[in-house]
């Protein structure tokens, strides 16, 4: 029994960690990497805060707000914003539109 514990903990870390780069069992809601519109998000120290226009456009894997000015859009926002607790946090497309 212990050894199937102990595989679904590392399972779930592995889990976490491919998604958001944090190495938990839970993630926080703004972690350095998010997914959205299938495309991945880095987050980018400083930069500026999200526009007054932004709207919700989805949740991280940890709970936090995905904020845009750029969503539906034909092509997917270059940048977006995490809202996590207190912060709203910039992040950055990765790899280009």
């Amino acid at each position: 029994m212990a050894a199937v514990s102990l595989a679904f903990v590392g399972l779930r870390l592995e889990y976490v960690h491919s998604k958001t780069w944090e190495w938990t069992l839970t993630p926080s809601a703004a972690s350095p990497k998010i997914e959205f519109a299938h495309r991945t998000y880095l987050r980018r120290a400083g930069g500026s805060p999200a526009p007054a226009s932004s709207t919700e456009v989805g949740r991280t894997l940890g709970g936090g707000i995905i904020l845009s000015d750029q969503w539906p859009a034909p092509n997917v926002p270059t940048r977006v914003w995490v809202h996590g607790g207190s912060q709203v946090l910039p992040y950055s497309l990765s790899g280009g539109p």
